[in-house]
């Protein structure tokens, strides 16, 4: 092969590397650093609720979607999926008292590909939950795509949303202590509420 056209695969090889790495969505971030752990009262992934507005639009890039009303600001990443369905990953963020910037309140995922250190995902069951959560309260919502349950499992940080026949559809990540927040896009009829969301 000549010299231009190794400089050719290279530069291709360069180009395809860049794609998958310099990508900033959250499976990609994720996968960079390994981590698909579920931590209540912590994290997603590599998503914390330590973390600063900036600091995660840093990490996973423009958001698909945002919502603001008042204090509230919700924005939300589509994550790719190999079926080719979206999957969500959404952030709540609360103005704090100098209105000068946003405090990470919540996260919310719904891709099975990140599950909790005992197993616990989006493709797990009401039994299974309970299993290791106990019996938790429930709060019911009519939204766009149907009714959801939320438990919560308030003073350990993670809540869970059931559909109408006992599957967990998303799981949330909050400050201990704090009750959990149904987002508002997930009362809204649109993708970030069920469609295509466990098919990665």
């Amino acid at each position: 092969m000549t010299g231009r056209g190794l400089f050719l695969r290279w530069a291709i090889a360069c180009g395809m590397s860049w794609m998958i790495l310099g990508c900033g969505d959250a499976e990609a971030d994720t996968a960079r650093s390994g981590n698909f752990t579920i931590s209540a009262g912590e994290s997603v992934g590599s998503i914390e609720l330590a973390d600063t507005k900036e600091i995660i639009e840093a990490k996973l890039g423009s958001p698909s979607m945002e919502d603001a009303a008042m204090r509230r600001l919700e924005e939300s990443w589509k994550l790719p999926s190999p079926h080719g369905n979206g999957i969500w990953l959404s952030v709540l963020f609360i103005r704090d008292v100098s209105g000068l910037r946003y405090l990470t309140e919540e996260l919310r995922v719904s891709s099975p590909r990140f599950r909790t250190a005992d197993g616990i995902s989006t493709q797990s069951s009401l039994g299974e939950i309970e299993q290791h959560y106990g019996k938790l309260p429930r709060t019911s919502f009519e939204t766009g795509n149907g009714s959801i349950i939320l438990l919560d499992a308030r003073e350990r940080g993670i809540a869970f949303e059931m559909d109408s026949n006992g599957k967990c559809v998303a799981i949330l990540v909050h400050r201990p202590g704090k009750e959990a927040s149904l987002m508002t896009s997930v009362k809204r009829p649109d993708p970030v509420s069920h469609g295509g969301e466990n098919s990665i």
